[in-house]
This record gives structure tokens, sequence and C-alpha cells, in this order.
């Protein structure tokens, strides 16, 4: 379970990357240019916070395979980043959107 968390983290980095780099915000389900007031701003906020989730989960199964955790005690570590971020990027992308 453990090398899934790596996967996920390593594809959500991978993801990040690409949306900061080539401000492709279009895949991104919910935020198209015609809402957008910035999207260059907003490609850089979710990029940001995708690479740091990703990082974070990476961290997570890397510490829970060197302590040896419990696989539930990681995906719920991993839930409860997923939940953070999810709130943090929706709630600090409304600068970017159209009111």
């Amino acid at each position: 379970m453990n090398t899934l968390l790596i996967v996920i983290g390593v594809f959500m980095i991978v993801l990040g990357l690409f949306i900061l780099l080539f401000k492709v915000i279009e895949i991104i389900p919910g935020y198209e240019d015609s809402n957008l007031k910035n999207k260059k701003g907003m490609a850089i906020w979710v990029g940001t916070n995708y690479i740091i989730m990703g990082m974070l989960t990476v961290i997570d199964a890397i510490i829970s395979i060197n302590y040896h955790f419990n696989e539930l005690t990681s995906i719920i570590i991993f839930t409860g980043i997923i939940i953070i971020f999810y709130l943090i990027t929706s709630l600090g992308g409304k600068k970017y959107r159209k009111d």
C-alpha cells in the first residue's frame, strides 16, 4: 500500500509541475478560462499546491515504511492531506475567479 502512495504522490508532483510550467488549467475539473480573472496566478496556485500535496504523500509513505506504521495510519494521514489541500486550493483559488 505504501508503494501505491508513493506512486500517487509522484503523480501529483508531476501533475503539479505540468500545471505550473505549462499553465494548463483545463485539466483541472471545474476551472474554465471564462471563469478566471488570472489564469497564470491560478496555475501557479494550483500547481504549487499539487506539488506540496504530492511531496507530503511521498513523505507519509516513506515514514510509514521506515517506522513500520500500520497501513491504516498511513491511509488516514493521506486522506487528511487530500482534504486539507482540497480546502486550501479551493478557498485560496477564489481570488483568481470571477465572481
